[in-house]
């Protein structure tokens, strides 16, 4: 997490789904680099 990123209270939806699209394909990243 970085830390002097200003995250507001209630992100809205485009910021949510954007992070979590980011966030699962870095999972999916580290998952194929895994094996």
């Amino acid at each position: 997490m970085v830390k002097n990123c200003t995250v507001p209270q209630k992100p809205d939806k485009k910021v949510e789904d954007f992070f979590m699209q980011k966030y699962t394909y870095e999972l999916k990243k580290e998952i194929i680099f895994d094996y």
